[in-house]
């Protein structure tokens, strides 16, 4: 298992604590509600997975300075740079699937993942 599975996986560890509060969520009596919390956690899912692609990026900008064209470390790097932009494009869809959605299905009065509350 390499460095960064073995880094994923003890990064989503950390996440079973929020699963397991999950049964104590209140406010979901109704779809609005319910529509509501996903798009609470969209919003958080979408802002930590631009951060830590962000943060790949810039280790896999350092790896390749510091591979001193050695062609194996350089491709990588390289590798890490695409995968961090697989993992923007990811949080893109995750972002406007709900949006796309909501408007293909006419429904209004419920919170929509609007474009001021994650920075985009």
């Amino acid at each position: 298992m390499n460095k960064i599975s073995r880094a994923a996986i003890i990064g989503l560890s950390f996440l079973t604590p929020v699963l397991a509060m999950a049964q104590g969520v209140t406010g979901v009596s109704s779809v609005p509600g319910l529509i509501g919390k996903v798009n609470d956690f969209v919003k958080l899912a979408v802002s930590i997975l631009f951060v830590l692609a962000t943060i790949f990026i810039i280790i896999a900008a350092f790896k390749y300075l510091t591979g001193k064209g050695d062609p194996n470390e350089i491709k990588k790097a390289q590798a890490m740079i695409v995968w961090a932009i697989v993992a923007m494009v990811v949080a893109l869809f995750a972002w406007a699937i709900p949006k796309i959605v909501i408007s293909f299905l006419g429904v209004t009065g419920v919170g929509t993942i609007d474009s001021t509350a994650t920075g985009f």
